[in-house]
């Protein structure tokens, strides 16, 4: 896997943050020309590493039903070990568990994705996915959550 490292796709962000963590920072609209450009580059920079993701919801804006159902349809990688959300609201929560249940059932695979409030709650929750590791470090090189 590669060192932290980051790439601009649309209005979106993307981070990879060592050693296993692809930050994804949503703002406004996801396309599916941007849902594609951000699994060819995670795929790139995570190759065949074990890892996490983190999204920030918190700039959502909407995601049309090609998008969610292009998400549905796309493998996990044997290598993704869980997710977690932060920044949604009552209705993006509801989408996110409709989309989790049913990659889950297309797959047939469990889509380790829990839903926070904050951040630091979010970073925390995937801490405990991966105990063998001290702590993620935020995207800003700030302290961690505590």
């Amino acid at each position: 896997m590669n060192s932290e490292t980051s790439q601009a796709i649309g209005h979106h962000h993307v981070v990879l943050e060592a050693p296993d963590l692809v930050v994804l920072r949503l703002k406004g609209d996801i396309t599916l020309e941007d849902n594609e450009q951000i699994v060819v580059w995670a795929d790139q920079m995570v190759g065949k590493s074990p890892h996490f993701w983190l999204f920030d919801a918190t700039h959502i804006g909407h995601i049309g039903p090609v998008v969610r159902r292009k998400v549905a349809e796309t493998p996990l990688p044997p290598t993704f070990l869980g997710a977690a959300a932060f920044g949604l609201g009552f209705p993006q929560r509801l989408l996110a568990t409709m989309v989790v249940n049913t990659v889950a059932m297309l797959q047939k695979r469990k889509y380790p994705l829990s839903v926070f409030t904050t951040e630091a709650e979010a970073r925390a929750w995937l801490r405990t996915r991966r105990p063998r590791s001290s702590a993620f470090a935020p995207s800003d090189g700030g302290a961690p959550p505590t």
